[in-house]
């Protein structure tokens, strides 16, 4: 039986050995593959995110009139759905019915600085 016992652990070492072989030449290349796929499927979603918050921006920028009311609800639902804090329905109702005066008055002061900086040229 000890012959036999020896004979059989060689080929069971040598199943083992094909077994770890294809896992490393197959399963392992897939997995690396999936992750990949899966980063830049993030990144790619991070990115259209961020660009619907310029755009929803952009609109909540300008002043609100009759004909801006349902846009500036959608940019209002863009900005709070890529949040990562929910806004109250009264933070959303104020961003509908008035202008975004940080943005504005940002967008007004680097174009301040633009003027006086071609001035000085």
């Amino acid at each position: 039986m000890d012959a036999n016992a020896s004979q059989q652990l060689p080929s069971s070492w040598g199943k083992l050995k094909i077994a770890s072989t294809v896992l490393g030449t197959v399963l392992i290349p897939l997995v690396i593959a999936y992750a990949s796929n899966e980063y830049t499927s993030a990144i790619k979603q991070n990115e259209i995110g961020q660009r619907y918050v310029e755009l929803a921006v952009g609109i909540l920028s300008k002043p609100p009139t009759d004909s801006t009311m349902h846009t500036r609800a959608w940019a209002v639902k863009v900005v709070d759905h890529y949040s990562g804090v929910q806004m109250s329905v009264d933070a959303q109702n104020e961003l509908i019915d008035e202008q975004l005066e940080a943005i504005n008055s940002a967008v007004n002061a680097a174009l301040e600085v633009i003027k006086k900086v071609q001035k000085v040229q």
